[in-house]
């Protein structure tokens, strides 16, 4: 049992791991051992990714043997291999998975969008004042027949302000 606590402190309560428990947790770290330290990105060799997919595999089933003797069941190891004993949560996993896969495929292929909400666009008032700016002067600088209006200026003719 955890100890006792003095008032406004928080207790860890102890917990008691029995010995399937102790299994379940022993194989469930050596299987994120294993996923934590996958073979090197670098490695193109696929001899070593294949024997590092081999031991995820077999970290996954000794985890599954160890869960499914806990719960009472007596599965073989190549009945677990085979998928015989499927935790209800790897199913959801998978079903996820294949629900994003199949989301991002159609993305991919042009047969579904990705929905865009625009909420804000940083600057809009500024922008649009200074785009109404533009258009005005745009529309002065062209005739009602939309040639630009040039003006010819002689070198002395020009006023002081301007050049």
């Amino acid at each position: 049992m955890g100890k006792e606590s003095a008032p406004g402190e928080v207790s860890t309560p102890a917990v008691v791991v029995g010995g399937s428990d102790r299994k379940v947790i022993d194989a469930w770290r050596a299987l994120f051992g294993e996923l934590g330290n996958g073979p090197p990105a670098d490695n193109q060799d696929l001899n070593v990714v294949r024997a590092w997919n081999d031991r995820v595999a077999d970290r996954l089933v000794d985890l599954l043997s160890a869960m499914s003797t806990a719960l009472g069941y007596t599965f073989s190891t190549e009945e677990l291999r085979r998928g015989i004993y499927y935790p209800k949560g790897r199913v959801e996993l998978e079903q996820a998975q294949l629900a994003i896969m199949h989301g991002l495929s159609n993305i991919i292929q042009g047969r579904a969008a990705l929905p865009m909400k625009i909420t804000e666009v940083p600057g809009a008032g500024e922008t649009a004042t200074l785009q109404a700016t533009l258009n005005e002067k745009m529309l002065g600088a062209y005739a009602e027949d939309g040639s630009l209006k040039v003006k010819v200026v002689q070198e002395g003719q020009r006023s002081a302000g301007r050049r």
